[in-house]
C-alpha cells in the first residue's frame, strides 16, 4: 500500500484475467480524446505481458493506469491516465515511480504527447525532458512532443565526457611563441 496526501493507493501489476481491466478499459475509453483510440484487445495483450500497472484506492476502485512495453534500451509509455475526479492527488506521479522501480535496468521512458494538450507542466513535474518534435498521425498533422525521462545509467558519452573531465591537460603558451615565426 502507498500512501499519499494521507489517501492510500495501491499499484498493482494488472492481468488479462484482473477484476479490474474492465474498468481500465472503460477509463480509456471515456478519455480516448487525449489518449487516443486503443482496441480493446491491446489492453488484454500488454497486460498478458505485464505490461498494465493500476492505482487502486482505498475502496478498491481503479483511479488510473498506465500502459507500456518496450523496445530495445527503453520503455514506451502508451497509456497514462488518471480519472478526473482524482487528478493533481499525485497518482500519476506514483505510477510513474513504481514503473520506474520495475524497469530499471532499462534507460529511461519515452513519452508521446500532443503539444497543444499544454501538459508540459505535467510532464516536467514528473522528470521528464522535451527532446524533440514531430508530426503526428492525425489528419490535422498535430505536433507531438517526445518526452524523455531518463534512468541516469551511465554510457559512452557519460565515460567519456568524465575522462575528460579528470584527465584535462593545463597549458600555457607565451603569445611571443606563436609571433615567432612572424618575425622571421
Amino acid at each position: 500500500m502507498v500512501s499519499n496526501q494521507s489517501l492510500k493507493f495501491a499499484i498493482k501489476e494488472i492481468n488479462s484475467s484482473s477484476e479490474y481491466l474492465p474498468s481500465i478499459v472503460q477509463l480509456g475509453d471515456a478519455n480516448s480524446a487525449t489518449l487516443g483510440f486503443l482496441p480493446h484487445g491491446a489492453y488484454k495483450r500488454l497486460a498478458d505481458k505485464n505490461r498494465l500497472l493500476a492505482c487502486i484506492n482505498s475502496e478498491k476502485v481503479c483511479v488510473g493506469y498506465l500502459l507500456y512495453d518496450t523496445s530495445g534500451y527503453k520503455v514506451k509509455l502508451t497509456h497514462l491516465c488518471v480519472h478526473e475526479a482524482w487528478r493533481g492527488k499525485g497518482i500519476a506521479k506514483l505510477l510513474i515511480q513504481h514503473l520506474k522501480q520495475k524497469t530499471s535496468y532499462f534507460y529511461g521512458i519515452l513519452a508521446s504527447c500532443r503539444r497543444d494538450y499544454n501538459l508540459d507542466r505535467m510532464w516536467t513535474s514528473l522528470g521528464f525532458s522535451a527532446v524533440y518534435e514531430r508530426i503526428g498521425r492525425s489528419s490535422t498533422g498535430s505536433i507531438l512532443t517526445e518526452w524523455w525521462l531518463d534512468y541516469g545509467h551511465p554510457n559512452l558519452l557519460t565515460e567519456l565526457t568524465k575522462k575528460a573531465i579528470e584527465f584535462r591537460i593545463t597549458a600555457a603558451i607565451d603569445a611571443n611563441i606563436l609571433a615567432l615565426p612572424y618575425l622571421w
